[in-house]
């Protein structure tokens, strides 16, 4: 059945039935023009970010995935910033020609990430558009003090990112049909692209316990993230071990690519890249691993500009509009 079949109240009344409801919501979902809710912390944190399907879904990635990556792109931004996720609302712009069993995935994978990361969706919108697209404002909370920027950062602080770099560009020329990957790598790449984790137990570590000084996600890959942090607090940064793993380095060989293009010029791994002053190294060690969580140590700041790798300057990586 066709969206078109169906009708906007029908489709509104499946997403309302379809979606968990917000405990803490002051409204009914679906019966107001707005949402509203209590705060939680007295700072808000708030971020938006859109899904295209013509230019961020693969031809392989189901739609309850694509739901899913939806929310948690906007997630990440808030986590990186310090903030615990709390509310989300959300637009859906389809083509009338849209499988309803398609709309019913996206909404399933809503709920997944809802699932994952206790950020409730609170309400939204539908419209009719010739592409599909997916556009998740969010809110998440938190102190005064536990905010984290990307301007934080001073000459000799240490760089960590939380997971590895190098599987979603593989994943994505797989998915595209650029490459063939046997198994296992082939698994393992597509689960990076289509299921990227959420790292919100790192983020609020790095917060709470007031360790990194700046920090932001990897949405367009490490390089460009390095990049943005070198902007923004006015630093280099000199980039001295590759946060890759022996199966990264097999599969990329295998392929014929670089490991240094994959590893700098992925994105949407939404691992967080961050910077800590040397002093608080073995802390973060420590409470990390008493979470059963892992640190990549890549590299430090330097107090001139740009981003290098074995005294070669990196180029910045992708750009919407230019590529």
């Amino acid at each position: 059945m066709k969206l078109r079949q169906l009708g906007e109240l029908k489709i509104r009344e499946l997403v309302v039935n379809t979606l968990k409801r917000a405990d803490k919501s002051l409204f009914e979902m679906g019966l107001d023009d707005a949402s509203a809710m209590k705060c939680e912390a007295p700072v808000i944190v708030v971020n938006i970010d859109s899904f295209v399907e013509s230019t961020d879904k693969p031809p392989c990635m189901e739609w309850d995935d694509a739901g899913r990556k939806a929310v948690i792109g906007a997630l990440s931004d808030l986590v990186a910033k310090g903030a615990k996720p709390c509310y989300a609302v959300v637009s859906l712009c389809l083509p009338e020609e849209f499988e309803v069993e398609d709309l019913k995935l996206i909404l399933k994978g809503f709920n997944i990430a809802s699932e994952e990361s206790g950020c409730k969706i609170v309400g939204g919108d539908i419209n009719n558009s010739e592409d599909a697209i997916i556009t998740v404002a969010a809110l998440g909370f938190t102190e005064p003090d536990n905010l984290i920027p990307r301007s934080g950062t001073s000459p000799g602080d240490l760089v960590g990112v939380t997971g590895e770099f190098g599987w979603t560009y593989l994943g994505l020329k797989v998915a595209m049909g650029m490459l063939d990957l046997p198994e296992p790598y082939r698994q393992i790449a597509m689960g990076w692209v289509n299921r990227p984790r959420l790292h919100l137990k790192e983020g609020l570590i790095l917060s709470r316990h007031k360790l990194a000084v700046s920090c932001i996600d990897s949405s367009d890959g490490l390089a460009a993230s390095l990049y943005e942090l070198s902007i923004a607090s006015k630093v280099g940064f000199i980039v001295e071990r590759l946060p890759i793993s022996k199966s990264l380095q097999e599969a990329a060989k295998i392929s014929g690519i670089s490991v240094e293009d994959a590893v700098f010029y992925g994105g949407e791994e939404y691992n967080l890249v961050f910077t800590v002053r040397p002093a608080a190294k073995k802390l973060l060690e420590e409470i990390f691993g008493r979470h059963g969580l892992k640190v990549y140590w890549i590299g430090k700041a330097v107090e001139d500009g740009g981003v290098w790798y074995r005294e070669e300057k990196l180029k910045y990586g992708w750009e919407h509009f230019k590529g």
